[in-house]
């Protein structure tokens, strides 16, 4: 009788699942898939945040440019018109009106290796008078150049060194906004397929509550199981319902954040594609601190403003030298009645002066020089704090990804112990061997098993995603492989 019980137990069991396999689900319009690395591409194409870096950086060379085309030489040209009748101041004659054309041209160049500026000049006048024109030119040229202040070391050729640094810690940062940004998408885009994967197990749990509670409820009809039992499986059903809500909840906060990230409609439904796991390195920890140090962008930036420091100490203390400067000029000037003789130059001069000045008791440039000097100090200890820093980071980076590694094994085993020990505890209930809730706790560890395995997966692609960052190097998201290895 017992084993006749039993064998209609299992029928009864039996009949449970396939009923409650062929049961329909809901039914999901299609929709177009959305990869990792589509994600990628369209915050990079869509961000307004990448739109205002790029704008940011088209300024910064902007300014470069501007800074480097004051050494272009330069040409000008002016004229003007001047018409004169003065007053007779009470004479008999009437005086004569004058009408004076102006035009002046002028070639101007500044050398950033010496800081020295070469000028080539003409100009020329026409007095329209009551007889006959009159013309004048001036032609000369010049040159001036420091010899001790703000000579060319310390003076041009530095401010386009500094320009030149200003423009390339704009890229610097531009491509540490690129790199900052994939990776908010990646970490985005695995948490929202870590939710809807949870969103996963908890459908399952559902399922598997709910044959529970019908083969459960089938058995007291038979009188093989008493009220308590029914009560026990209602009760795990309704728990495993409110999991379910509580993770569809989340999964749709988590894909409205990655629709906000991507610049799409809230309306929009999104079909998450899981990539391909990447694969597990053995980390070479001094060799990955080695090249973040090397390669962060925030070092380059460092180093340019420690660089620029040391420029501008420099600067200063050229600036408490006395002012000499060597100035050569000729210049020739004619005045004829005719446009042709005006240019034909008979006895050109010439004119070689030297300048010096010190103010003595001036404080300013002893200051300039002190400030400089602390600022210079604050930004190396900046440096020692910032490699100290970067390298707790980084490694801090390795030892979370290592944990993963190892938590993932644990956990991948865990769900297949898991699934050994429901299946275990479903047969021994259905011969009346364990109690309703050993099955229940067997459901249970198999749904934590799940949630941790599912959660180590994407944890792990993100942990490899801030290490490359950590690192400085670009992100590819269809390559999450470091390659430091032992």
């Amino acid at each position: 009788m017992c084993i006749i019980r039993k064998m209609i137990d299992r029928v009864l069991w039996v009949c449970v699942l396939l009923t409650c396999g062929l049961e329909p689900g809901l039914v999901q319009a299609e929709h177009d898939a959305l990869s990792l690395s589509d994600a990628v591409d369209r915050v990079r194409a869509e961000s307004t945040q990448m739109r205002n870096s790029e704008l940011d950086l088209g300024l910064a060379r902007s300014h470069f440019r501007l800074a480097r085309a004051q050494y272009f030489p330069a040409l000008t040209l002016s004229s003007d018109s001047m018409y004169s009748n003065p007053s007779n101041g009470g004479g008999t004659s009437d005086p004569e009106s004058t009408i004076d054309h102006h035009f002046e041209a002028s070639i101007d160049k500044r050398f950033q290796t010496t800081g020295g500026t070469l000028s080539v000049y003409s100009v020329v006048d026409r007095f329209d008078e009551s007889i006959d024109p009159r013309y004048a030119n001036t032609m000369g040229i010049r040159f001036d150049q420091p010899l001790l202040r703000e000579l060319g070391p310390w003076g041009d050729r530095l401010t386009m060194a500094e320009a030149r640094l200003v423009m390339e810690n704009a890229e610097y940062e531009y491509e540490m906004q690129v790199r900052q940004l994939v990776l908010e998408t990646i970490t985005s885009f695995f948490y929202a397929l870590k939710q809807v994967k949870l969103v996963e197990v908890a459908e399952k749990g559902v399922q598997d509550s709910e044959r529970h509670m019908t083969y459960t409820q089938i058995k007291f009809e038979e009188g093989l199981v008493a009220r308590m039992d029914v009560s026990q499986a209602e009760l795990q059903l309704a728990r495993q319902r409110t999991v379910l809500i509580r993770a569809q909840q989340t999964a749709s906060a988590a894909l409205d954040r990655l629709k906000v990230q991507l610049h799409l409609p809230l309306h929009t439904d999104l079909v998450l594609l899981t990539p391909t796991d990447p694969p597990t390195e053995t980390l070479d920890a001094d060799g990955i601190v080695r090249e973040g140090l090397i390669a962060r962008n925030e070092m380059q930036v460092l180093h340019n403003r420690i660089r620029a420091a040391e420029w501008a100490v420099s600067r200063a203390m050229n600036l408490r030298f006395p002012a000499l400067d060597l100035l050569l000029e000729a210049e020739v000037a004619r005045e004829e009645s005719g446009m042709s003789d005006v240019f034909h130059v008979d006895d050109p001069g010439y004119s070689v002066s030297m300048g010096f000045s010190w103010t003595l008791g001036h404080c300013e440039d002893r200051e300039r020089l002190v400030r400089e000097r602390i600022e210079l100090k604050k930004l190396q200890n900046t440096l020692e704090n910032e490699i100290l820093s970067m390298e707790q980071e980084i490694r801090e980076e390795i030892r979370a990804y290592e944990a993963l590694v190892e938590t993932l094994a644990v956990s991948s085993r865990s769900v297949t112990v898991a699934e050994q020990a429901l299946d275990l505890a479903t047969r021994s209930y259905q011969e009346g061997l364990t109690s309703n809730l050993d099955l229940i706790r067997a459901q249970d560890d198999l749904i934590d098993a799940r949630t941790r395995y599912f959660s180590d997966r994407m944890d792990l692609a993100v942990a490899k995603a801030r290490i490359i960052y950590s690192m400085g190097r670009p992100i590819d998201p269809d390559r999450l492989v470091i390659g430091v290895t032992p």
